[in-house]
Protein backbone atom coordinates (compact mmCIF):
# COMPACT_ATOMS: atom_id res chain seq x y z
CA UNK A 1 0.00 0.00 0.00
CA UNK A 2 2.58 2.56 0.82
CA UNK A 3 0.53 4.96 2.75
CA UNK A 4 0.75 4.32 6.49
CA UNK A 5 -1.12 7.70 7.04
CA UNK A 6 -4.34 6.53 4.95
CA UNK A 7 -3.93 3.24 6.17
CA UNK A 8 -3.90 3.82 9.74
CA UNK A 9 -7.18 6.35 9.45
CA UNK A 10 -8.68 3.56 7.73
CA UNK A 11 -8.35 1.48 10.73
CA UNK A 12 -9.70 4.22 13.23
CA UNK A 13 -12.55 4.24 10.79
CA UNK A 14 -13.46 0.77 10.83
CA UNK A 15 -12.83 0.49 15.08
CA UNK A 16 -15.42 3.72 15.11
CA UNK A 17 -17.41 1.29 12.81
CA UNK A 18 -16.88 -1.59 15.26
CA UNK A 19 -17.94 0.18 18.31
CA UNK A 20 -21.40 1.40 16.67
CA UNK A 21 -21.32 -2.31 15.99
CA UNK A 22 -21.43 -3.16 19.56
CA UNK A 23 -17.73 -4.88 18.45
CA UNK A 24 -15.70 -3.65 21.37
CA UNK A 25 -12.55 -5.56 21.71
CA UNK A 26 -12.64 -5.65 17.65
CA UNK A 27 -12.53 -1.94 17.65
CA UNK A 28 -9.41 -1.44 19.86
CA UNK A 29 -7.59 -4.54 18.03
CA UNK A 30 -8.33 -2.39 15.26
CA UNK A 31 -7.21 1.47 16.67
CA UNK A 32 -4.64 -0.50 18.71
CA UNK A 33 -3.35 -1.73 15.34
CA UNK A 34 -3.26 2.08 13.56
CA UNK A 35 -1.55 3.78 16.83
CA UNK A 36 1.18 1.28 16.05
CA UNK A 37 1.16 2.11 12.44
CA UNK A 38 1.12 6.31 13.43
CA UNK A 39 4.06 5.35 15.92
CA UNK A 40 6.15 3.66 13.02
CA UNK A 41 5.68 6.04 10.55
CA UNK A 42 6.14 9.21 12.50
CA UNK A 43 2.23 10.24 12.17
CA UNK A 44 0.53 10.74 15.75
CA UNK A 45 -3.13 12.27 15.67
CA UNK A 46 -3.66 15.65 16.14
CA UNK A 47 -5.02 16.72 19.85
CA UNK A 48 -8.36 17.49 18.08
CA UNK A 49 -8.31 14.39 16.08
CA UNK A 50 -6.93 12.24 19.37
CA UNK A 51 -10.10 13.88 21.18
CA UNK A 52 -12.66 12.86 18.87
CA UNK A 53 -11.23 9.06 18.34
CA UNK A 54 -11.22 8.91 22.30
CA UNK A 55 -14.95 10.13 22.33
CA UNK A 56 -15.64 7.87 19.49
CA UNK A 57 -14.07 4.46 21.40
CA UNK A 58 -15.88 5.77 25.11
CA UNK A 59 -18.42 2.70 24.91
CA UNK A 60 -15.83 -0.25 23.69
CA UNK A 61 -13.57 1.35 27.07
CA UNK A 62 -16.57 1.48 29.27
CA UNK A 63 -18.10 -1.91 27.93
CA UNK A 64 -14.17 -3.73 28.65
CA UNK A 65 -12.95 -2.08 31.58
CA UNK A 66 -9.15 -1.23 31.49
CA UNK A 67 -8.04 -4.49 31.69
CA UNK A 68 -9.75 -5.52 28.87
CA UNK A 69 -9.08 -2.15 26.98
CA UNK A 70 -5.83 -2.39 28.01
CA UNK A 71 -5.33 -5.88 26.33
CA UNK A 72 -7.27 -5.49 23.18
CA UNK A 73 -5.06 -2.72 22.48
CA UNK A 74 -2.17 -4.25 23.00
CA UNK A 75 -3.34 -7.03 20.97
CA UNK A 76 -3.62 -4.41 17.91
CA UNK A 77 -0.34 -2.99 18.97
CA UNK A 78 1.75 -5.91 18.10
CA UNK A 79 0.08 -6.95 14.89
CA UNK A 80 2.25 -6.55 11.46
CA UNK A 81 1.10 -4.71 8.88
CA UNK A 82 0.45 -7.23 7.35
CA UNK A 83 -1.97 -9.11 10.11
CA UNK A 84 -3.55 -5.66 10.81
CA UNK A 85 -5.34 -5.75 6.97
CA UNK A 86 -6.29 -9.31 7.46
CA UNK A 87 -7.66 -8.99 10.74
CA UNK A 88 -9.49 -5.51 9.31
CA UNK A 89 -10.47 -7.30 6.28
CA UNK A 90 -12.29 -10.54 8.03
CA UNK A 91 -15.84 -9.09 9.36
CA UNK A 92 -16.35 -12.10 12.07
CA UNK A 93 -16.09 -12.13 15.47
Amino acid sequence: LGDGWALAYLLEDSGCLEVRRGRHVRALRLTGAAAAIRQAIGAPLSPREADKLQAELAPAREELGEAGESGATSEGLTMSLEQAIEYALRDHE
